[in-house]
């Protein structure tokens, strides 16, 4: 489980620590306060690979293919270090429950340039030269791994690092996909644990009588057996709510001893249930040994976890992103004053 997280350099941070982080973490703020980008920050540290950065530029919106030229390449990179200060590094680390530290430094090579190919034929010239950009893992057995962003004429070429931690980040985009899901159910076919899954669902959900692996337009999916219907659906067709509850649980069911980030944890789901969502997921989270951390904006959300953190305090901390003079910044809060606050029916958001 991670413990600590600390973010130097690193897009709207400039400079920020949590420690005594729980099984799940809530992290909340109004928007632009870099609530997404925490998540992101723990979901590069974790990879493999600065392709999680593109990866993560087109969850947000911004679009397929990036065309290089001088201008857009810069900007890319640039927008990645705090206040487009590329003279500093980026550094991610976090640190887990057995001290063992994993980090992820990114960083302008002044002296090394690139000779890229042109997106758009503008000149007589083929290609422009720009600053190289550098990562350097390090994993928790202290392994460093380098990796220079390389641009090569069948197109970009990065080198992935040996290790990683387990980790899952669902957001709105990524839980479009149900390839990820059906992957992930199929795991638990292979290891007779479907059942698992069944069982949590039909808590909340009993009309969902069954879930088998099937095909769908030609794409693997999660297929129920639902009552009073003859014929079995993919599970994305029943009900929105019902795939990303289960979205959630298969994440934790495959990630044991890792974790799993959930941007806008609320979307999608019904707030009279949320009650029971919160706390299926803690159960889930402790047989697995998984930790949770989790963005909302949700008043209704909040308030549903109440009765959970009432028993279990110990198992969860509040995080608060704010911004003072225009740099953000995280405020912490164990889960004794998470409960107060909720009890007192305080604005934590």
């Amino acid at each position: 489980m991670l413990c600590s997280v600390n973010i130097e350099n690193f897009r709207c941070f400039k400079s920020v620590s949590v420690n005594n982080l729980k099984s799940i973490t809530v992290l909340v703020g109004k928007n632009g306060r870099g609530k997404t980008t925490f998540l992101e920050a723990l979901f590069l540290a974790g990879g493999m690979s600065p392709e999680i950065l593109f990866r993560t530029r087109n969850w947000r919106g911004g679009g397929g293919e990036l065309k290089l030229n001088a201008e857009t390449y810069d900007s890319f990179w640039r927008q990645n270090f705090y206040n487009f200060d590329v003279s500093a590094e980026a550094n991610i680390s976090f640190i887990d429950s057995t001290a063992r530290k994993r980090q992820v430094r990114m960083s302008y090579k002044a002296n090394e340039a690139l000779e890229l190919p042109l997106a758009e034929q503008k000149s007589n010239a083929s290609t422009f030269s720009v600053k190289a950009v550098n990562f350097e893992w390090t994993g928790f057995s202290g392994k460093k791994h380098n990796c220079k962003v390389e641009f090569k004429p069948e197109g970009l070429k990065l080198t992935p690092f040996e290790e990683s931690y387990s980790m899952v980040f669902l957001n709105p985009a990524s839980l479009l996909s149900p390839d990820h899901n059906a992957g992930r159910f199929n795991e638990l076919v292979i290891a007779n644990r479907e059942s698992e899954a069944l069982v949590a669902v039909q808590k909340l959900f009993p009309e969902v009588q069954g879930l088998s692996m099937g095909i769908d337009a030609g794409s693997n999916t999660i297929l129920a057996a639902l009552r009073n219907l003859k014929e079995k659906l993919p599970i994305t067709s029943v009900s929105a709510g019902i795939s990303k509850y289960l979205a959630i649980l298969l994440a934790i069911y495959t990630k044991k001893k890792g974790a799993v980030l959930v941007d806008q944890i609320e979307d999608g789901l019904y707030f009279d249930q949320m009650g029971d969502i919160w706390a299926s997921l803690l159960e889930a989270c402790k047989a697995n040994e998984v930790q949770l951390i989790v963005t909302t904006h949700s008043s209704e959300c909040l308030s549903a976890l109440l009765p959970t953190l009432e028993k279990n305090s110990d198992d969860f901390s509040l995080l608060r992103s704010i911004k003072d003079n225009g740099e953000c910044k995280i405020r912490q809060f164990s889960g004794a004053q998470f409960r107060d606050a909720l009890s007192e029916d305080a604005e934590v958001r």
